[in-house]
């Protein structure tokens, strides 16, 4: 097949994919090199984050199916050894995952992909084992196609066999067209060691698949999670369902529920009708037991981090990514002492052995601003902040997702600061780049609506704050769950607003005990949010003339969490004052 491709190709985008994949096939090694544009790792959208849509994921289906491999485990495809159409077998020559090598190979052919390939939404996690190619994708498609009837909103799935470098996880790269520490090779390698991290940083929800539900498979050669429960028998086997029993699943889980992402349960055809009904109606403790494996999954990361220093020293990246990642857990227990310490050792090594400029480099610059903001230290973080700023524009340009992160992190720490002006300023470029780039729907757009609004609220515009803050509330409606952090976060500003436009009961009915009950149970009861939640529900309670000892409470709670200086903390004091000020001027206008 030629480069050009005909008109009917070109408008149809499932028999653009079929051509893409037919381009690979023909390419594939050993005697095929696959010829893709050089295109640096920094100046395309991260494999962590790239996700397909059904029409995608049908493509793969009618490319495996002709080669009758729907019956195979997920091992065995991505590198079975003479099967000449594994993902190691098709990307071998180019290093890259299945999806980056066909969106490259369609930038070669002027072709846009966005209707196949565009920023993860959600992210997959599964077991291999036991799992087989055409389950996996029968049961994707069946709650993909639920879902997006339900909601109109078009998902792009993170599924790591056909996202994440096999060739590379695998050890398979042909090094042959690109020697390893090459220039080239250097460019567009992709970052492995960072995308399982980047993809749950971009995604919104999680479809955990529960199968096999009753089958049985040998066991991992790896301890139990509960010491105390000594080591596993030799040869003990599992029972289903595989995700619910691996490390990895439940920690993915745990991330993305800390996160607010919504879970949906999938399940394979075959299996136990009903079972899926069970598990997504008790969504609430589902979320509880995840929110409760915090201190487990901390124990496996203390683990691993320390192995790794062990084994390969402190300053390795495989030993870097552990110790963010621990970090970052330790972030979201409120564990901030521990966690800076962490960060801090992680930025310097990353400096040291990567450069000023290189994205994990940026990545820990922005974690440490992060948490020096959450410690109140914000002219610290504002330095921290703007040097991940001005180099992400230098190297990703102004509308990349990486940028627009730390346009919006800059945006509130000046906000933070009472620089309303300059803030203002960050926030629109982020929601007008946002709205162009991901769409108005989007969680990160959404998140860049709320934050615009609350800040017209500050600024006394609370007609235009409403509008905005009413437009992300209606998006979050329409596409989060309501555990979503985003959308639990638009329900207490556009509360808070209406409380200032004196519309007391409409407020109250956007925060009331079911809300704070809902954010408890997704988030967790010391998350920043659930705070917020509980201050802004005890303001109203005030206003509705309960008196000022819940807010009260309410504001010691954040100082015990979240510490006196954290902004939650000192915006909830200022509420405080103004409600005792409000207090003292009726009691004197009354005596």
């Amino acid at each position: 097949m030629g480069c050009a491709l005909s008109n009917s190709i070109r408008n149809d985008p499932e028999s653009l994919a079929d051509a893409l994949f037919d381009a690979i096939a023909a390419a594939r090694v050993p005697k095929g090199t696959l010829k893709v544009p050089v295109r640096p790792h920094a100046r395309r959208l991260p494999s962590g984050r790239r996700g397909i849509t059904r029409k995608m994921l049908r493509a793969i289906r009618r490319f495996y199916c002709a080669r009758g491999a729907l019956g195979m485990l997920m091992g065995d495809l991505i590198k079975k050894e003479g099967f000449e159409w594994s993902v190691c077998a098709l990307t071998r020559s180019t290093g890259l995952s299945l999806i980056e090598s066909l969106a490259l190979t369609a930038e070669a052919r002027g072709e846009v992909v966005d209707a196949l390939i565009g920023l993860a939404t959600t992210f997959f996690s599964y077991s291999w084992d036991g799992t087989k190619l055409g389950d996996m994708l029968d049961a994707i498609e069946r709650r993909l196609a639920e879902l997006e009837a339900s909601d109109g909103v078009t998902r792009y799935v993170w599924i790591d066999i056909f996202a994440a470098s096999q060739t590379l996880l695998a050890g398979e790269f042909d090094a042959g067209r690109y020697p390893r520490g090459s220039e080239e090779h250097t460019a567009r390698k992709e970052d492995t060691d960072h995308v399982f991290a980047d993809a749950m940083a971009a995604i919104g929800e999680l479809l955990l698949y529960c199968s096999p539900l009753t089958a049985e498979w040998p066991a991992p050669n790896q301890p139990f999670l509960l010491p105390e429960r000594g080591a596993p028998p030799a040869g003990w086997l599992r029972r289903g369902p595989g995700a619910m029993t691996r490390a990895w699943c439940m920690f993915e889980l745990v991330k993305a529920l800390a996160k607010g992402a919504t879970l949906h349960v999938v399940l394979a055809p075959a299996d136990v009708d009903g079972f899926e009904e069970l598990l997504t109606d008790d969504f609430d403790e589902i979320a509880g037991i995840a929110q409760g494996k915090l201190d487990e999954a901390g124990v496996l990361l203390r683990e691993a981090l320390e192995a790794k220093r062990a084994t390969i020293g402190d300053r390795h990246p495989d030993t870097l990514v552990s110790m963010n990642n621990l970090a970052l857990l330790l972030l979201d227990q409120g564990k901030l002492d521990e966690a800076g310490v962490l960060l801090r050792e992680t930025l310097e090594a990353r400096r040291a052995t990567l450069g000023d400029r290189h994205p994990r480099t940026l990545t820990s610059i922005n974690n440490l601003g992060t948490l020096l903001q959450d410690q109140g230290k914000l002219d610290e973080a504002g330095v921290l902040y703007r040097e991940a700023l001005e180099a992400r524009r230098a190297t990703l340009g102004d509308r990349h997702p990486d940028t627009l992160v730390s346009i919006n992190n800059l945006g509130v720490l000046l906000k933070d600061q009472g620089k309303l002006d300059e803030s203002g300023v960050l926030y629109r470029e982020a929601l007008e780049a946002r709205r162009v780039t991901l769409g108005d729907r989007h969680p990160d757009t959404l998140g860049s609506i709320n934050n615009l609004g609350r800040l017209l609220h500050d600024q006394g515009r609370l007609g235009e704050a409403e509008t905005l803050l009413l437009e992300a509330h209606d998006g979050c409606a329409a596409t989060l769950s309501e555990g979503h952090r985003t959308w639990l976060r638009s329900q207490a500003w556009l509360a808070d607003v209406r409380r200032a436009q004196g519309r007391i009961e409409s407020a109250r009915a956007l925060v009331d005990a079911r809300v704070l009950s809902t954010a408890r149970a997704a988030l967790g009861p010391t998350v920043d949010t659930t705070l917020l939640l509980e201050a802004v529900h005890a303001r109203l309670e005030c206003a509705a003339g309960g008196g000022l000892s819940p807010l009260k409470a309410s504001l010691e709670r954040m100082r015990t969490v979240l510490g006196p200086e954290h902004p939650e903390t000192r915006r909830c004091a200022v509420a405080l004052s103004q409600e005792e000020e409000a207090a003292s001027s009726h009691s004197v206008g009354t005596s």
